[in-house]
């Protein structure tokens, strides 16, 4: 057992996870048949996953999207607020008597006697 070996066989007590002990194990078993087979001992070393590194072009076009993404948001909060404004003139002119619609879409109408 290697030194790793042994410092993984303490580390369930520690942790409570088994995986790195089962792991390390079977990368044994597996070395083990390896060599008994008459086959060369692999070398196994886990690596850190590859940083892809951004070329200018996509750093470029990551820009371009954020700055598109941001006005396109500035766009709908003005949007949103223009209708909230119109919405809220227009329960005024309800609540005041005036059925006239600044929105499209809304049935323009008269107070009469009976109410409408």
């Amino acid at each position: 057992m290697t030194k790793n070996s042994l410092d993984l066989a303490k580390t369930p007590k520690k942790t409570g996870n088994l995986l790195p002990l089962i792991k390390e194990e079977l990368k044994c078993k597996i070395q083990a048949k390896r060599l008994a087979a008459g086959q060369e001992e692999l070398d196994i070393h886990e690596s850190k996953p590859k940083v892809n590194q951004l070329t200018e072009d996509d750093i470029r076009r990551r820009e371009t999207r954020k700055a598109q993404n941001r006005r396109a948001a500035q766009r709908y909060r003005v949007k949103q607020r223009r209708l909230i404004t119109t919405d809220k003139q227009e329960k005024q002119r309800l609540r005041v008597g005036e059925c006239v619609s600044a929105r499209p879409g809304f049935v323009s109408c008269k107070k009469t006697s009976r109410g409408y």
